[in-house]
C-alpha cells in the first residue's frame, strides 16, 4: 500500500522555483523512437517549459499543474503541438509551452502522432 509520503516522493520534480518535468512520451503504436525520447527529455526543453510556467505563476496561476501535449510530427520532422489535456490555467503559458514543442525538429521517416505528459511545480 503506497502511503502519502511515497506518492509525494514519486511526484516530486527536482529543483527549486517554477519548473517542469516531461514524462515518457507515448504514441498510438506504443513505440517512440529513441532520438525523439532524447529530445523530449532534454534539459533545454525542460528549462523552456519551466520558464513558461514561471510566467504563469507570476501572473497568479496555480503552482502545480499538468498537461498532456499532443504532437503531430510530419514526415520531415516538423512538430505541431496542441494541448490534449491541461490544468495549466494560463493561456499565455499554454501558448508558450506549445511553442516550445513546436520548435522541435525530430528525425522522421513518416508522419506520427504522440502524446507527452508534462508536470509543473512551483
Amino acid at each position: 500500500d503506497e502511503g502519502e509520503d511515497d506518492a509525494a516522493e514519486r511526484e516530486a520534480i527536482p529543483g527549486e522555483g517554477p519548473r517542469a518535468a516531461v514524462g515518457a512520451p507515448f504514441g498510438e503504436d506504443a513505440s517512440v523512437p529513441e532520438p525523439w525520447q532524447r529530445h523530449l527529455a532534454s534539459a533545454g526543453l525542460r528549462e523552456r517549459l519551466g520558464a513558461c510556467h514561471a510566467g504563469a505563476v507570476q501572473r497568479g496561476a496555480a503552482g502545480r499543474a499538468r498537461m498532456v501535449v499532443r504532437l503531430s510530427v510530419d514526415a520531415e520532422g516538423h512538430v505541431e503541438a496542441t494541448a490534449a489535456l491541461s490544468s495549466l490555467e494560463d493561456a499565455e503559458a499554454t501558448r508558450c509551452v506549445l511553442a516550445a514543442f513546436d520548435a522541435l525538429l525530430l528525425e522522421a521517416r513518416s508522419a506520427r502522432v504522440l502524446r507527452v505528459p508534462v508536470r509543473f511545480a512551483d
